[in-house]
């Protein structure tokens, strides 16, 4: 019987180690990478001020979306009109029905409309993870999923030729079939070159993890994925991405390691190098980075925590600045710091003088969840910004 034990342990033990060897062999054009503690990149500073943002809830539950709304994604439509779009949940859970819904929010007003339908579910499960991208004055992209099971997601576009009036059927983009990959939300961006990359990962239940970018030359008519990284003991997954000011790209990535970890591209996403784990506290939880318009100054907003894993708690929600293109941060000011509230999943988008900023909120204990909305001048940022130095 002992022996019959051993032999069976044994055979667990080889045809585990085959499947971890084959997972990560799946995609030929995939990398390992090795991350680099950095003592000089990703560096905290600044004791944060008390300033207090004036909050505003969005999306909230609704008798057909009991689960709440969450993850949002915003995009300008004209000087003061922007289109938010979000998940819309019958039950709050990565395996509940959910269908994307959408309002108009006026920022000089603080008038949002009433919430209609973006998106029906396409999938066998639910559709989520919208990002709104617009690449003229009128043509508006929109991505989000469809899951099919814990195995298989899709990634879905549709667009708008006349700023959101209307729009057209969605339609299938991925290159990569029949795995579990999924982009969060607000995630697209639009390159100075015209290159549009969508941060992708691919990840989930018995699934290898990794990241990558499906990106388009032509405006989204047509796409490829570019590299794959994985790391052998550290999972890597929902990056945000942003342009610097000489073309180089910035990625930051959600992990396990209970840091942030950041990675760069030389050549518009195609290859990622120098993947250094900050000094920059995180649990399992994404950030967002985007660049102020004409200047040279980031804007991160994350979970400043060194809880490694806490679905329940992910609180502060913070916002710091750099000026070195992401070497040092100052610490500014907490957006949400309520104790047993989950703050996540910021979006930072900017008019000509504001900063505008949404994030999903949900109380500890709480089943459901809603989108919180708010805004900074950016004069006011620029005067925090001296207060910390």
């Amino acid at each position: 019987m002992k022996l019959k034990t051993t032999l069976n342990c044994l055979l667990i033990l080889i045809i585990t180690s085959s499947c971890e060897s084959d997972a990560q062999e799946f995609f030929e054009d995939s990398s390992k990478v090795e991350v680099r503690d950095s003592n000089s990149f990703g560096i905290i500073s600044g004791t944060p001020t008390s300033f207090e943002l004036e909050k505003y809830t969005i999306l909230r539950q609704t008798d057909k979306y009991s689960g709440g709304s969450s993850f949002a994604s915003v995009c300008k439509k004209d000087e003061n009109d922007y289109l938010v779009v979000a998940t819309g949940y019958g039950k709050y859970d990565d395996f509940a029905f959910s269908e994307l819904v959408n309002l108009d929010l006026n920022i000089t007003t603080k008038k949002f409309t009433a919430m209609s339908l973006f998106q029906e579910n396409v999938a066998k499960i639910q559709t989520g993870g919208n990002s709104l991208l617009k690449i003229s004055d009128k043509v508006i992209l929109s991505f989000f999923f469809g899951k099919e099971s814990t195995k298989d997601i899709n990634i879905y576009m549709k667009s708008s030729a006349d700023n959101g009036v209307t729009w057209s059927s969605p339609r299938m983009i991925n290159t990569i079939k029949d795995v579990y990959q999924h982009s969060a939300n607000n995630r697209a961006v639009l390159l100075s070159s015209g290159r549009i990359l969508l941060p992708m990962a691919i990840g989930g239940t018995d699934s290898s993890n990794y990241i990558f970018c499906y990106y388009s030359d032509d405006n989204g008519d047509t796409w490829q994925s570019s590299k794959m990284y994985y790391t052998k003991n550290n999972l890597l997954y929902e990056p945000c991405i942003q342009e610097l000011g000489n073309g180089k790209l910035l990625m930051t990535i959600r992990n396990s390691s209970g840091k942030i970890i950041f990675a760069t591209s030389n050549d518009k996403g195609l290859n990622w190098g120098d993947f250094e784990k900050s000094t920059i506290n995180s649990p399992d939880a994404p950030s967002t980075i985007a660049k102020i318009p004409g200047k040279n100054e980031l804007v991160l907003i994350w979970n400043n925590n060194e809880r490694i894993f806490d679905y329940q708690n992910r609180s502060p929600l913070s916002l710091a600045i750099s000026k070195d293109e992401g070497k040092t941060w100052k610490y500014l000011f907490d957006v949400e710091n309520r104790v047993n509230v989950g703050a996540y999943y910021p979006t930072i988008n900017f008019t000509n003088n504001k900063m505008l900023i949404t994030y999903t909120k949900r109380d500890a204990g709480d089943s459901k969840t809603v989108v919180v909305y708010s805004e900074i001048l950016l004069n006011s940022l620029d005067d925090l910004i001296k207060k910390a130095n």
